[in-house]
């Protein structure tokens, strides 16, 4: 079973090791993050960070084309030797559900026939950023998650999926938000988007231990402090880390260094 079950491999990849120095506060994941992903629309990236994110956006009929989002996906694990994960943003006015569970099953099909061996320590997975004002009800996100879950449990290695969650205040409930990355019928990686005080305390209230805190340096302060593009190492976490309790999100992708994980977002 892939829940919470983090690998330790000896396989040598181009992950870059680093330090970290803490992150404080009372609520402060512990240890604080030391590694990030960064998100970067597919044709352009950096190489200044420990993860790369593709990022597909809507797809479908909106922004970046499946075999766009495959082609960067398998270029990153195969040429880069980068840790990679692969986000999708499903969102009504792109596509229906039926049309997300088709792409998420052909994205993780390629990736897998097309990074061979190096896919089961370097592909991380499908993100889903699912937020309210994306058009989907809850019912149909829990739909396409348990669609996306059954999907992942069935590739090897690391491999499996994360709930990027989005909420607002007078959307989802506390309820609703948790039952999006575990419902009893499927059990993802929590994701949560940290912008500001209202997300922070729907991540605490959901209890999930391990999660990948995403900040965003365009928030307000001071939840964009600590989160900046371009910098490595990634030498503390974020203000938005440092405000969610429990630990990280810990993956080695085939090395036996201690990443400790988050994303940013631009």
């Amino acid at each position: 079973m892939k829940r919470r079950i983090w690998l330790v491999l000896s396989l040598a990849t181009g992950l870059a090791a680093v330090n970290v120095l803490g992150a404080g506060g009372a609520m402060a994941q512990s240890p604080a993050p030391n590694a990030y992903f960064e998100q970067w629309a597919p044709g352009s990236y950096g190489d200044n960070t420990n993860g790369l994110q593709v990022e597909g956006l809507g797809s479908l009929g909106c922004g970046a084309s499946e075999s766009s989002i495959e082609a960067q996906t398998v270029y990153d694990i195969n040429t880069d030797h980068q840790a990679t994960i692969t986000e999708l943003s499903p969102q009504s006015v792109c596509g229906s559900i039926g049309q997300y569970e088709s792409l998420a099953s052909q994205i993780a099909s390629y990736v897998e026939a097309n990074a061979g061996s190096r896919a089961p320590n370097l592909w991380g997975g499908i993100l889903l950023d699912e937020e309210p004002a994306f058009g989907f009800s809850i019912s149909q996100l829990e739909t396409l998650n348990t669609s996306v879950n059954n999907t992942m449990l069935n590739t090897p290695g690391i491999s499996f999926w994360y709930a990027d969650q989005g909420n607002s205040p007078g959307y989802w409930t506390q309820a609703q938000y948790d039952d999006l990355t575990d419902n009893g019928v499927y059990y993802g990686i929590a994701a949560p988007q940290v912008y500001n005080s209202f997300q922070a305390e729907q991540a605490n209230d959901s209890g999930f231990n391990y999660q990948m805190v995403v900040c965003w340096p365009d928030a307000t302060y001071p939840w964009d402090a600590g989160c900046t593009t371009g910098k490595f190492p990634h030498t503390n976490g974020s203000y938005a880390a440092a405000s969610i309790a429990g630990a990280p999100w810990d993956q080695q992708f085939g090395t036996s260094y201690a990443f400790e994980w988050e994303e940013v977002f631009q």
